[in-house]
């Protein structure tokens, strides 16, 4: 270890602990508005100013205790705190994108756009199909696309009505009126 004065060590002590308390500090207003606990999508513009908020008020509280010692090792472990705190807002933003119920709706919406387009289409194709071959011939083909997309979306969504049925089941017997299983539920 390296030799250091008392007054260096106290200094280093003190710094660390702000560096705790500032983590901590902003961990603890995270958590009240996205924190594992919560359950609501928080929209990004409302994020990032909570994201603002607890930052400055971590730094602050920091910036308060750490006056002790050499400025370039306050410094130094004040990138560290930017650093943890980085590495957190990071992780509540990837819990709160989980979070948002349109996720991944993107992948839904424009095929299913195109299929409806395609039904309604074939709607008023088919009333000129006794008129026109080409009429005829389009009526079919987009039932055909229709027809494929909806297919296709649930090849593609196979393991999430799956896990979907599978959880129903879970639940069937509180639905029923019977006793549920929370550890078992909690597991799964």
């Amino acid at each position: 270890p390296e030799a250091k004065t008392l007054l260096q060590a106290t200094a280093e002590a003190n710094n660390r602990n702000a560096l705790t308390l500032g983590v901590k500090k902003y961990a603890e207003e995270m958590d009240r508005l996205v924190g594992p606990g919560k359950t609501k999508y928080v929209k990004k513009q409302g994020f990032e100013e909570h994201c603002t908020a607890c930052r400055t008020g971590a730094m602050e509280l920091f910036d308060g205790m750490a006056t002790m010692g050499a400025k370039s090792a306050i410094a130094t472990i004040r990138k560290e705190l930017v650093t943890e705190i980085t590495t957190a807002e990071e992780k509540y933003d990837v819990m709160n994108t989980q979070r948002n119920p349109w996720q991944g709706a993107e992948q839904y919406i424009l095929p299913m756009g195109i299929a409806i387009v395609a039904f309604v289409a074939r709607y008023f194709t088919d009333a000129c199909a006794p008129i026109s071959s080409i009429c005829s011939n389009t009526s079919e083909f987009l039932g055909h696309v229709y027809v494929a997309i909806f297919t296709l979306m649930i090849i593609v969504s196979a393991g999430s009505i799956k896990s979907g049925f599978e959880y129903f089941k879970e639940l069937l017997p509180l639905l029923t009126g019977g006793k549920l299983d929370v550890a078992k539920l909690k597991t799964s």
